[in-house]
């Protein structure tokens, strides 16, 4: 057998077992990591008087600051954490929808961790990021939260100098 091979075979068994690296955190017998996600995810907000609770898809939905949040749960890459604003302005026209256009990329191109993006006649932001251990998300949440506003913050800015 070739070198070239055994390295070849050894990088694609070391990347089918990369989805498992961290998990064994959340491997509590009998639970499911979704479970074990969601609760780490409502117990971190119940002390932030969020007032968390699991939706119809499984992801967590919170309120913070004035708005309605969603902590979204991927039991098949726990290391991921993404936050979602969703519907944060509704487009009514053509006209606004281009001026969105332009305006979720400005912001999207100046903010940090945040993307601002079109879904139908709504403009939304996330904020998306890799952990190390998913427990690690308690670290990074007050400034995630605070750079999603801020690319929410910049979206609206930019809206306005638009429509002026």
């Amino acid at each position: 057998m070739s070198h070239r091979y055994l390295v070849a075979a050894a990088a694609f068994f070391l990347l089918l077992a990369l989805p498992l690296v961290g998990q064994e955190s959340l491997l509590v017998e009998g639970t499911s990591v979704e479970a074990r996600l969601q609760q780490l995810y409502l117990d971190y907000l119940n002390d932030l008087a969020t007032q968390p609770h699991i939706d119809e898809d499984g992801d967590v939905e919170f309120r913070y600051d004035g708005g309605i949040y969603y902590i979204i749960v991927d039991e098949d890459d726990p290391e991921y954490f993404s936050i979602i604003y969703p519907n944060f302005w509704e487009i009514e026209s053509e006209e606004e929808h281009a001026q969105a256009l332009v305006a979720t990329d400005y912001a999207t191109a100046i903010s940090k961790v945040a993307k601002i993006y079109i879904v139908d006649a709504n403009v939304w932001a996330s904020v998306e990021m890799v952990l190390p251990q998913p427990e690690d998300f308690t670290e990074v949440f007050d400034r995630a939260m605070r750079l999603l506003q801020n690319g929410t913050y910049n979206f609206v800015l930019k809206m306005k100098e638009l429509s002026e």
